[in-house]
């Protein structure tokens, strides 16, 4: 037994090791449930793509209307909708079920960009983190907006450009 003196107490308190050790693993098995808890709950860090650099076949340049269309095909491709667009930037959304997601995907000659907007509770959104549901719907979008980029017939051969 550990026996102490408390400040601003006359008496002896008595602290047994298993108490402390008891409170301890109290403490553990607290945070080992918290962590299990998060990582039951499905959700990971909002997926945003920024600036990606927009690569095109050697030899050619993406027009502001190549990377567009590479980006609409990507989109309805993998069931997004458009919303609305205007210049240099497109607004779309998801529905899968009961789950909706809005996304901007702005672009330019040089680089695309997906940011998250907005989704429906389901997606569970704190403004850092949702379901990793979400990000399943951005990683196949990104990719297929770069594949199609490599095959756009909108790009300009580089002896056209001069």
């Amino acid at each position: 037994m550990l026996t102490q003196r408390m400040p601003h107490t006359p008496e002896l308190v008595t602290t047994s090791a298993y108490a402390r050790f008891g409170s301890i693993a109290c403490s553990l098995v607290a945070a080992l449930v918290f962590l299990l808890l998060c990582a039951c709950s499905g959700l990971v860090p909002i997926l945003d793509i920024e600036n990606a650099p927009v690569i095109v076949p050697s030899g050619e340049t993406a027009t502001v209307d190549a990377v567009r269309d590479a980006a609409m095909r990507a989109l309805a491709t993998n069931g997004w909708h458009v919303h609305r667009e205007r210049p240099g930037e497109i607004l779309a959304i998801k529905v899968y079920g009961v789950h909706s997601a809005r996304i901007a995907l702005a672009y330019n000659p040089k680089t695309f960009s997906i940011e998250y907007v907005e989704s429906s509770p389901g997606l569970k959104s704190n403004g850092r983190m949702i379901h990793a549901r979400y990000n399943e719907w951005i990683e196949p979008l990104d990719r297929s907006i770069r594949e199609n980029l490599l095959v756009s017939s909108g790009i300009r051969s580089g002896a056209a450009g001069r």
